[in-house]
Parts: structure tokens; C-alpha cells; sequence
């Protein structure tokens, strides 16, 4: 009969062999209840938002705009997809997102670094009086009469086509709360902006 030193480490060899076997294998989980007292409750709106609104919104000209929320969710990100139409057919595909949970924008560090910046959004923006969200976006387009390509990737907005140093069509996240959010567009005439919301 084996001494019990061998027997207890043929066991720890053993035990070692299944776990590296099983490392990377998916594990059975016993049967059981999240009934809150052998387990935890976890409602399925701690995990994906329960609701979300979208929409297709078309602006025209400079102003402050309203979208109303039905107060069943507190929203935390908006992404904005589209196209702005300008003068002479010209026209720009351009994606946005704004987030309303607290963020940071990645700053400059070194030449192959970034870091995270140290201004925490949303932040009251003394400009506006407002409550701001990170917000960032990109366009893509052609200016047809000068057969120009334009692109700009930008911070501050869910939409900027901006390029001769002017603004052409220019949505921004200025307020926001469980029953609305406010976006303020700044838009050249003849200049229109058509964008997908999401609001999550």
C-alpha cells in the first residue's frame, strides 16, 4: 500500500493535469436559482438597456431643438448617422456619437502615447450654461463645384462639416436629461442636415 505522501501528490498531479486540460474549455454550472438568497438577482436591465428610442430627424436651419423622451429610461449614449446636403449637390456621410455617462477625451502624451484627459464629462459649459456630453463625429464627402474631397474628424459635436474655415452644417449636444435632450444646429442656408438617431 502507497505511503500517504505519494498518494497526495499522485492527487495534486492529477488535479493539476484537469485543470490545464480545462483552462481554456467551457465549465458546467450547476443547476440554481437567482432567487436573491442562494444567488443574486440580476435583472435583465442591469445587463442591456431595456429601451431605446430612434428616428430619422431633418434640420434646415440654425436653432435649438428639442427631442422629448418619455422618462421610462435614463438614456446614456446617443449615435447620430446621416447625410448633409449643401449648394450645388454636394453631399457628406457623417457618423457622431455623444456619451452622457461620465467620460474622458484621450489627449496627446507623446509621439506614440495617449493618456486620458483630465476634464470629466458631461460638464457644465460656461459658454453655453449647459450641461455638455463628450461628443465626437466624422464626415466624408465631395464639394462637386471645386471637385474637392473634404473629411474631418472632430470633437464636440455629433455632426460638423466644416472646411474653407466655415461652418456648413453643424449639430451639437447641448443639454440632456431624462425627459429631453436639446441639440443646437448651426447651419449655413441652403445647407440641410438628415440624421438617424439612436438614443440609448
Amino acid at each position: 500500500m502507497p505511503n500517504e505522501q505519494k498518494l497526495r501528490q499522485m492527487m495534486r498531479e492529477e488535479i493539476a493535469k484537469a485543470n490545464a486540460a480545462s483552462r481554456f474549455q467551457y465549465g458546467s454550472i450547476p443547476h440554481h436559482t437567482h432567487n436573491g438568497t442562494d444567488s443574486l438577482q440580476i435583472k435583465a436591465g442591469d445587463i442591456i438597456p431595456s429601451v431605446s428610442v430612434s428616428g430619422n430627424i431633418s434640420f434646415s436651419s440654425s436653432d435649438t431643438y428639442t427631442i422629448y423622451l418619455n422618462s421610462s429610461f435614463t438614456p446614456s449614449h446617443i449615435q447620430v448617422y446621416g447625410n448633409v446636403t449643401g449648394a450645388a449637390s454636394e453631399r457628406y456621410m457623417t457618423m457622431g456619437s455623444a456619451n452622457l455617462t461620465p467620460s474622458f477625451f484621450l489627449q496627446p502624451d507623446t509621439t506614440r502615447t495617449v493618456v486620458t484627459g483630465t476634464i470629466q464629462y458631461p460638464f457644465t459649459d460656461p459658454n453655453l450654461s449647459t450641461t455638455v456630453p463628450l461628443q465626437s463625429s466624422v464626415y466624408f464627402g465631395a464639394e462637386s463645384a471645386a471637385g474637392a474631397l473634404h473629411t474631418l474628424s472632430s470633437e464636440g459635436h455629433v455632426v460638423n462639416v466644416f472646411y474653407n474655415s466655415a461652418i456648413k452644417a453643424r449639430a451639437t449636444v447641448t443639454e440632456f436629461s431624462k425627459s429631453f435632450i436639446k441639440i443646437q444646429t448651426t447651419i449655413t442656408s441652403g445647407w440641410e442636415i438628415n440624421a438617424n438617431f439612436v438614443i440609448t
